[in-house]
């Protein structure tokens, strides 16, 4: 199941196997996301555990500071916004793969089992190619 609301909650706590906190939320809102899933299943009668959390967010991600830089003006001129309007309103992490480590280790933290990545247009393989060699690794860990 998708979504955030109370009402999304109550039925992933009846039905689901897992939940997919929806609106690419920071941290603190999926953490009161998760503690309104965890009452609904005390209401229900579920396990909280039972039900597998995962994260939607964006990555945009270089393997060093000069190629975050340049990745960050090249996807707010794409957007036709500064680089501060960018990273104010980025739905996720720009970063090198230690910030966007840094970034999502508090989710795995609070139970998320899995992530679902948006990453830059057309920079999709270097992305995954990245993440997987340098950010999973350290996640698992």
């Amino acid at each position: 199941v998708g979504g955030a609301q109370p009402r999304v909650l109550g039925l992933a706590s009846k039905f689901a196997q897992g939940l997919n906190v929806s609106g690419f939320p920071p941290i603190e809102r999926y953490t009161e996301v998760l503690d309104n899933l965890r009452i609904a299943c005390q209401k229900t009668g579920r396990a909280y555990d039972t039900i597998n959390k995962s994260h939607f967010t964006g990555v945009a991600i270089a393997s060093d500071q000069v190629g975050v830089d340049a990745l960050a003006n090249d996807i707010a001129r794409e957007r036709g916004v500064s680089l501060d309007e960018l990273r104010s309103t980025y739905k996720g992490v720009i970063g090198t793969p230690d910030q966007v480590t840094e970034y999502l280790r508090p989710f795995v933290d609070l139970g998320v089992e899995q992530f679902m990545l948006v990453f830059p247009y057309q920079r999709e393989v270097e992305s995954i190619q990245l993440v997987a060699e340098k950010v999973l690794p350290k996640l698992r860990g």
